[in-house]
């Protein structure tokens, strides 16, 4: 019974063994691969909107509505700003304040033909046809508002 036992265990490790690697050199069931590369920018390092940088957020259920649903009753999508660190004035700051948004146009989300007053890459090409149909449910963040640097972990961050 324990040949059987051990034989009937050796076949299962040597089946494991084959789909795992078959799955490491065929490069298989590999979803994300992500590379990170810790502190390579500086808190002194600012991104604004001119370097790129924007954000929209849109609130929808999956259904054919295109419009607006969130009710003011219930809530609203709200950006906030979180900033800490040392002032030119050698103050030190903590805050946290609410940033200016507004609903997002057409031209502002890159779905005209004229991308010139686009805030955004162009859309991935599977998700052109959502975006193009929520479009009036995405809400921008003010241009002015936009600047980050720095990290959870630096001695100042915005």
């Amino acid at each position: 019974m324990g040949s059987i036992m051990t034989l009937g265990l050796l076949f299962v490790v040597l089946i494991y063994a084959f789909v795992k690697a078959d799955v490491l050199l065929n490069s298989k069931d590999v979803d994300v691969l992500s590379t990170v590369n810790d502190m390579h920018f500086s808190p002194d390092d600012e991104f604004t909107y001119d370097n790129g940088f924007s954000i929209a957020a849109g609130f929808t259920e999956y259904d054919s509505n295109p419009e607006p649903i969130l009710d003011p009753t219930i809530g609203e999508v709200v950006f906030n700003h979180y900033r800490w660190g040392p002032e030119p004035d050698g103050t030190y700051i903590s805050e946290r304040k609410r940033i200016q948004s507004h609903p997002c146009s057409r031209e502002e989300l890159g779905l005209e033909e004229d991308r010139s007053n686009a805030m955004f890459m162009p859309v991935y090409p599977s998700s052109a046809g959502e975006v193009d149909f929520y479009w009036k449910k995405f809400q921008c963040v003010d241009k002015e508002n936009l600047k980050i640097y720095g990290d959870y972990n630096s001695y100042k961050a915005s």
